[in-house]
């Protein structure tokens, strides 16, 4: 056989299991892979799925539900896999409905081999030669409809993707993508169906592109297909695809090419076992160069439009330009016939444009009938044409009605490519306005001139030389300024200096320097002069430079202004304006001037800010009425007052900046404020005031309102004052106590009186409760508080008295200790009662537990061992419900007490691997230990911990099905530094719901409860658990997840001084050697029981290491203990028919020669208390029943040794 049919998978479909065994045999003898037989339809369609085999083998009468030919049905709805039909008859209907389902071939059993294998090998060609043949069909339709759309699409993104879409939909592809170099980040990707409901987290083209973009830094044949199977395959779709369950998948990338111009690859993604084929490679690629060549011819496309458009938009944007500009622009061609014009034309020539355009130039601009230079008038045109140079003349056209204008014209020449002037451009600049403007401006000159000559403001004009500032030009205004001839200045520029202040003088000549370095600074200063009769005056000047491009020798202009009226009466309203700004800003009480009509605030003083918590900046330009509460009542007030209406002071609530209310006392006025129209608010804070009137009527209302009794007394201790509770208390009316000694109303039964008001007098406060009677003589208990109330001095001016009734809190308290003295009789009684049933269990069940290992070691029939077993372990299954009830009783009684010792806690693990190694493997469990760090030495109780770890253990064994359990120890360090044991028990079982993480820790709680709850136990392992760890100051914490399994954490603190060699430990779990060694001299031992069961099962355990005697009460003890010397003595508590073992021991005890023996108390009573309790009294050992052998044993060699 071949390698490619070895690689042929088969499965057989057959519900009898020799014929399936004989088909299995004979398809691997012809070399193909038998896929294990399946016996009903469903598994066949499961398996079918799964494995996709190369044929089916299947037998249409089939147990279950479905038939083969309706299994066969299902199959093909997913996958073309083959189907040959079996059947031990062939009737004609079974073969027409077979048929009719599209079968590869009919068999009837029993099966020949060469028959068999021929119609297998037909089956596999013909499938795959239809398979072909089919995507065939359907990738050419594909490729048709594409070529379609690429003869109507010419936008890029939308042909690539509907290439795709095509693609995916015309044949079995799972994902198409073209990678699109261009423009990568709009690549087209598009999935089939059976890929979307294969990828569970949703397809989103923005979180595919990125991994695809990865899978592309890869460098791939930009001129071959490259195709990846296997493994390569599985890489590229992992990496675009992190969630999916896609199999065996088939990648190829052809790329796009036309002319070697490299447009990016097509991508297809294919589960078909036998794609891609020569033929389909072949027409992909054809696809992919058509593709290419559409894109080709789209870029090609794009461009010419791209650059008609650019040409278009440039003639558009100048002719725009041409249209936009102010001057008035002519074309003239070398016939002068004006051959272009804007819209300016207007201005100029009086034409419109249409009216001008194919004209003569010299009509228009010069109204004659011929050439200008023809008439005898000199033509700057003609020679822009000859020369070719461009030229600037001042020209006066006329207006078609005839007026003159003055313009500036520029000819420029328009050249061909051989450098001849074609057209030129005219273009002309109305400077009309511009004349008459400049001889308007001579005229204003001599105007300004004569009013200079005639005004008190110094016109001046200054230049500099190397001897500094020289004055050119003064008015005759100078002489009535300054009070001296502006001649004598003008000769000597220094006296017009010496007239300035020297500090003054300083910033004036710095001030000429900096405008002289400046073309656009205008600068204005204020400086005195001293006039030579000895005034001073104050004068304002304005300087400016003139342009540096001026030929006048002047380099600054300016004007100089008498301004001493003006500072003298500016000075003036300074010091009235302090004085008043002074008092504003120091009023005690806000003061807030606003507009009246919207209320925008104008200016505040400081005050304003500290009652409304708002800076000086943040009140202005907000509205006073938003600062209010009562905006209306306000805007009344004010509207009267800015009428000048009086109106009387009033209060207003408003809101500050902290939310909290002003109470304020405003008055209202009409003011002007810089010349505007508004209101000044004088504003009194009055919260203080309201809020203590406030505070007095809410104490007021508070001590009428009070719960508790109040009496006000005067120093001499006579009533003044008594609330409505009083009344309510006493049966007083205010009228019988008021003006009455306080000792007359309020009689302090119980109490020390005078003592009291004598501790009272020297300013303490006196607190008790004391019994008084009312007005009915009927006694009550009251809480009463008796304090002086005292002045700023420490005076005391009156005493208050509050008293709470306080008569049903004492009834309740009596109430409650009854109930707690019999809760404490209950709680002993259940105490006693869960001793008793302990003790009564336990003593059978160590004869039933014992019978039963004697029994299953030494039967022989394999049931009698198998129904021994079963009782042994429903025993201790009873025994260990027993345990948990007697613990957790202990645990909630408080009676549990700690014996802490150092133990080495990598020891006690290894314990616990060793103890429940074989216990797991029983459930074919995984037992684990994982120890990170070694030698980690805790102090805790040794008994504690081991319970609370085989609590978790079991519990994790228990709801563990598959897996097992990992145990991990670890020193770890908590939020605050501190070194902490950090040891815990992780399993792969059933998990625990959010839902009941609640109540895992509560008493008698499991997952599964109830009637049909699953799993054996009490629910009182973690409770116990959770309450040991509590106990050695730990933490139990837990993480768990439904169906993956949990994690029980104990966390127990660390001693600082931690690192303790481990070889200074001893480990506790090791049993010394000399312990369970048997002794030299074999013991004699006497037993003493009452129950005769647990008596023959302790001499069936010990016989082969001592001789035993028993007795059963106390007088046959005693008798014996005379009679013969024990080694040690067995001692039952509980003795029915006599005094209890602790009672009977002390007498044994009295007698020299069992003084020390060693005395062991056997008993049903386990609790930690009840062994303390024991050993106290003075036995040497314990041992709780039931107990084994080795137990046994163990207690009796320890004592003897």
């Amino acid at each position: 056989m071949s390698d490619n049919i070895n690689h042929k998978k088969i499965l057989i479909v057959e519900d009898d299991a020799i014929v399936a065994s004989q088909l299995q045999r004979i398809v691997n003898a012809l070399g193909y892979t038998a896929l294990a037989p399946v016996a009903t339809g469903i598994e066949a369609v499961n398996l079918a799925l799964k494995e996709i085999p190369d044929v089916i083998l299947m037998d249409i009468k089939l147990k279950g539900e479905l038939t083969g030919i309706e299994a066969a049905d299902l199959i093909h709805k997913e996958s073309e896999i083959p189907v040959i039909y079996l059947t031990a008859y062939a009737d004609q209907e079974t073969i027409r409905r077979s048929k009719d389902r599209g079968t590869y071939g009919f068999l009837t059993k029993p099966v020949r081999d060469k028959e068999l294998g021929a119609m297998i090998e037909t089956a596999i060609y013909k499938s795959s030669t239809d398979r072909s043949l089919k995507h065939l069909n359907q990738l050419l339709k594909a490729i048709r409809n594409i070529d379609k759309l690429i003869t109507r699409e010419s936008i890029p993104e939308k042909l690539l993707h509907e290439a795709c879409s095509i693609l995916v939909n015309s044949k079995d592809y799972l994902v198409s993508w073209i990678s699109y170099e261009q423009d990568p980040a709009s690549n087209p990707l598009v999935f089939s169906e059976k890929f979307k409901k294969s990828f569970k987290g949703g397809v989103t083209n923005h979180f595919i592109k990125k991994r695809i973009q990865n899978v592309l830094e890869k460098p791939f044949s930009k001129n071959e297909f490259t195709l990846f199977r296997d493994s390569e395959a599985l890489d590229i779709v992992d990496r675009l695809f992190t969630d999916h369950n896609i199999k065996q998948p088939i990648v190829l990338l052809c790329p796009m090419l036309v002319k070697e111009k490299f447009f990016g690859y097509i991508i297809i993604v294919s589960q078909e076992l036998y794609g891609f084929d020569t033929e389909e490679i072949e027409l992909l690629q054809t696809l992919g160069e058509d593709i290419a060549f559409a894109l080709n011819s789209i870029e090609i496309e794009k461009e010419r439009i791209l650059a008609e458009q650019a040409l278009s938009e440039r003639e558009s944007y100048y002719r725009s330009l041409l249209h936009s500009m102010h001057e008035d622009i002519l074309v003239i061609d070398r016939d002068y016939n004006i051959v272009d014009a804007n819209n300016s034309t207007l201005k100029t020539t009086g034409y419109a444009t249409s009216e001008i355009l194919g004209k003569k130039c010299y009509k228009i601009s010069h109204n004659l009938d011929m050439p200008c230079c023809d008439a005898g008038i000199k033509c700057e045109l003609q020679n822009v044409f000859d020369k070719g140079l461009p030229k600037l003349v001042r020209h006066i056209h006329k207006k078609n009605d005839g007026q003159p204008v003055y313009v500036d014209v520029l000819y420029s020449p328009l050249k061909d490519e051989t450098g001849k002037v074609t057209k030129v451009i005219k273009s002309i600049h109305d400077v009309t306005d511009l004349l008459a403007t400049q001889e308007a401006l001579h005229e204003s000159e001599e105007r300004i001139k004569q009013i200079a000559d005639n005004i008190d403001i110094v016109l001046f004009t200054l230049s500099s030389d190397e001897n500094g500032e020289k004055l050119t030009y003064l008015s005759p205004a100078f002489n009535r300024v300054w009070g001296m001839d502006k001649t004598k200045a003008l000769d000597d520029s220094k006296k017009w200096l010496d007239t300035i202040y020297l500090k003054d003088r300083q910033k004036l000549l710095e001030l000429i320097n900096k405008i002289r370095l400046s073309d656009n600074l205008i600068g204005n200063i204020e400086y005195r002069i001293v006039r030579p009769d000895g005034s001073t005056r104050w004068i304002n000047s304005r300087l400016k430079a003139i342009s540096k491009n001026s030929k006048s020798s002047v380099n600054i202009i300016g004007i100089a202004e008498d301004i001493t009226d003006r500072i003298l009466t500016e000075n003036k309203l300074k010091r009235s304006e302090q004085a008043y700004k002074n008092l504003f800003d120091n009023a005690h009480d806000a003061i807030i001037i606003f507009e009246p009509e919207r209320g925008i605030i104008l200016n505040t003083n400081t005050r304003a800010s500290e009652v409304y918590g708002l800076e000086k900046f943040e009140l202005i330009g907000t509205s006073f009425y938003t600062l209010c509460s009562d905006k209306q009542d306000l805007y009344k007030k004010v509207t009267d007052a800015a009428d000048f209406i009086d109106v009387p002071s009033f209060e207003i609530e408003s809101i500050g900046n902290d939310g909290k209310k002003i109470h304020l006392e405003v008055n209202l006025s009409p003011t002007d404020f810089l010349g505007q129209k508004a209101i000044i608010a004088v504003n009194r804070d009055i919260s203080f005031r309201k809020n203590a009137e406030k505070e007095l009527r809410f104490l007021s209302e508070i001590v009428k309102q009070s719960p508790a009794s109040v009496l006000l007394t005067n120093t001499d201790l006579v009533v003044e004052y008594v609330n409505p509770k009083f009344i309510d208390l006493t049966g007083f009316t205010d009228t019988e106590v008021i003006g009455q000694k306080v000792s007359s109303v309020k009689p302090l039964v119980n109490q020390n009186s005078e003592q009291i008001w004598s501790e009272v007098k020297e300013g303490n406060i006196w607190m008790g409760e004391v019994l008084n009677v009312n007005k009915d003589l009927q006694s009550y208990w009251t809480s009463l508080i008796i304090s002086p109330i005292t002045k700023e001095n420490g005076k005391i001016i009156h005493f208050l008295l509050i008293e709470q009734d306080i008569t049903q809190q004492k009834e309740l308290e009596l109430e409650l200790k009854n109930a707690l003295n019999k809760a404490k009789e209950i709680n002993n009684f259940k105490t006693h009662l869960l001793g008793n049933l302990n003790h009564e269990i336990r003593t059978p069940m160590n004869s039933i537990i014992g019978f039963s290992q004697i029994m299953a070691e030494e039967a022989k029939d394999e049931d009698v061992i198998e129904m021994s077993n079963k009782i042994i372990k429903s025993s201790y299954r009873l025994l260990n419900t027993l345990n948990s009830i007697i613990e957790l009783s202990d645990l909630e009684s408080e009676r549990l007490k700690i014996n802490r010792t150092e133990i080495n806690v990598s020891h006690f693990v290894r314990y616990l691997d060793y103890s429940y190694k074989s216990i797991s493997a029983e459930k074919k469990l995984f037992f684990e230990v994982d120890i990170k760090k070694e030698d980690i030495i805790i102090q805790s109780d040794e008994k504690l911990l081991e319970q609370i770890f085989r609590n978790l253990i079991d519990n994790a064994i228990k709801y563990t099905e598959k897996g097992g359990i990992t145990i991990t120890v670890n020193q770890i360090e908590d939020e605050k530094k501190n070194l902490n044991c950090f040891i815990s028990v992780k399993d792969t079982g059933i998990g625990i719901p959010e839902k009941n993480r609640n109540v895992i820790f509560d008493a008698f709680r499991q997952l599964s409860e109830g009637v049909t709850r699953k799993y054996e136990g009490t629910g009182l392992g973690l409770t116990i658990a959770n309450k040991m760890v509590s106990l050695l100051d730990g933490k139990l914490k837990v993480e768990s997840k439904e169906n993956a399994g949990s994690e029980f954490s104990v966390i127990l603190p660390l001693n600082t001084n931690n690192k303790i060699s481990s070889s200074g430990i001893k480990n506790p779990f090791e049993i010394d050697s000399h312990v369970v060694s048997s002794s030299a001299k074999i013991p004699h031992l006497l037993i003493v029981e009452d129950y005769l069961m647990n008596v023959d099962i302790m001499k069936y355990f010990l016989s082969d290491i001592a001789t035993m005697d028993n007795t059963t009460n106390y007088e046959e003890t005693l008798a014996a203990i005379e009679d013969s010397e024990y080694d040690i003595i067995l001692m039952d508590i509980n003795l029915k028919d006599s005094i209890g073992g602790v009672e009977l021991m002390k007498e044994i005890r009295k007698t020299d020669r069992y003084k020390n023996a060693p005395i062991i108390a056997i008993t049903g009573y386990t609790s930690s208390m009840d062994q303390e309790v024991f050993m106290q009294e003075g036995f040497t050992g314990f041992l709780a029943k039931p107990f084994n052998q080795m137990q046994l044993k163990e207690v009796i060699l320890k004592n003897l040794s």
